[in-house]
């Protein structure tokens, strides 16, 4: 009997129902505390004979269900999929230039929707170019939504016809869908390490039914250092197994 006290690292993959993998293992970040609980139930006989009623006569205990929790502290476009249920798929397109594209001002305060994301080297004009708008003078522009608008008192009116330049960068990321896959099933590999004696241990989870109950802050509270995203799993044992996961390496 000693203290313990580990660190790890664990790598997942996705897999089919029946455990089968169906994409690569990847590293899951700084992820702990992780906890595993064997959820058991008892069941038992009381006497209700007149020499010993209320007395216990048989106990039977079974397994009700397997679960684990883990706080994720570090987050890829997979991980940030599972906080909302949905998909990460790596966006692509390319990058270009646009010059002297018309529009139209709208009026004060509403934004202007820009075909391009991403924006740098802008240039605002009037439809002669021979006025070059000033930026938060003249016009008001989120270069990474691609959107503007007309500030009041500044030399762009409503109706206004423009000519906007700029350049746009290629889409880079992940793309997230929002609640488009209710059930995210996993497989876990941990490589552990006891801190005290530098003994290691290998955690192999087959099947984990992954579920992040308090979603994930798209703005962080005021005094947050960084977010955290819990999670709860439900642990499988597919079919044509015995148990849902094995621990090999426990020190003696």
């Amino acid at each position: 009997m000693k203290a313990y006290r580990f660190t790890g690292t664990f790598f997942i993959a996705p897999v089919l129902a029946d455990g089968s993998l169906s994409g690569s293992w990847r590293r899951g970040g700084n992820m702990y505390p992780l906890n595993v609980k064997v959820e058991t139930e008892k069941k038992s006989q009381k006497s209700m004979e007149h020499d010993r009623a209320g007395q216990t006569l048989a106990v039977a205990t079974q397994i009700s269900d397997i679960i684990a929790n883990a706080t994720l502290r570090q987050l890829d476009g997979r991980a940030f999929a599972w906080a909302v249920s949905g998909e990460a798929t790596e966006m692509s397109g390319s990058g270009g230039t646009i010059t002297a594209a018309d529009h139209t001002a709208l009026a004060v305060g509403d934004y202007l929707d820009l075909p391009h994301e991403n924006l740098t080297s802008v240039v605002v004009e009037n439809s002669a170019q021979d006025t070059t708008y000033i930026k938060d003078v003249d016009y008001l522009l989120d270069e990474k939504l691609g959107l503007l608008a007309i500030p009041a008192g500044g030399d762009i009116s409503e109706s206004d016809a423009i000519k906007i330049s700029y350049d746009h960068a290629a889409p880079s990321g992940y793309r997230v869908s929002i609640g488009t896959k209710p059930l995210i099933r996993v497989a876990m590999k941990g490589h552990l390490k006891e801190a005290y004696s530098g003994e290691e241990m290998s955690v192999f989870l087959r099947s984990v039914v992954m579920t992040a109950p308090d979603g994930i802050n798209l703005i962080s509270e005021l005094d947050a250092d960084y977010e955290e995203v819990p999670v709860e799993m439900s642990l499988e044992t597919p079919t044509g197994q015995t148990n849902p996961g094995t621990i090999d390496g426990v020190p003696l």
